[in-house]
């Protein structure tokens, strides 16, 4: 498989670990969170600290800026016809099936690949019964200009589109 070219920013990640409580686990990069807990993924933590919710997809994003970190927290939300069962439970299959695991670990593989992806920082789930609710953390990229965004501002031209679908 050839590699990908590389980013003009370099954006190592840190080393993987796993931190474990009552009905949950979270994956972190132990070089940019370093008081692992499920509160980094609960808004009430975050509130009065630097959080700015904005609505998004499926549901709200938060932005968190504290100090010198500038992170993002998603909450999994369900969409289709699955979230007219539930909002955002999804059923258990087990801790390696964890959506926000495997995101987490999909961001760090790009990144190794050395594509323009948010560097991951946390992954969590919670449990309950046979389903199971999840978040991520990551950085902050430096624009939250979306793609719906640009597209609301007129037509791209075609060489963004290449850039794009690079």
């Amino acid at each position: 498989m050839n590699n990908p070219p590389p980013m003009d920013a370099d954006r190592p990640t840190g080393a993987e670990a796993t931190a474990r409580w009552a009905r949950g686990a979270m994956l972190y990069d132990a070089s940019r969170l370093d008081q692992p807990s499920a509160a980094v993924f609960d808004r009430a933590h975050w509130r009065g600290r630097g959080l700015d919710e904005q609505a998004g997809g499926r549901g709200t994003i938060a932005f968190i800026h504290d100090g010198s970190r500038r992170w993002v927290l998603r909450h999994y939300c369900r969409g289709g016809f699955a979230a007219n069962l539930s909002r955002d439970a999804y059923l258990w299959l087990g801790e390696a099936h964890a959506r926000s695991f495997l995101e987490f670990r999909l961001l760090r593989q790009l990144l190794e690949w050395r594509l323009p992806v948010p560097v991951p920082v946390a992954a969590g789930y919670q449990r309950a019964g046979l389903a199971y609710r999840a978040d991520l953390l990551t950085e902050e990229l430096p624009t939250r200009r979306t793609l719906v965004h640009a597209l609301r501002e007129g037509p791209l031209p075609a060489e963004r589109w290449r850039e794009i679908g690079r």
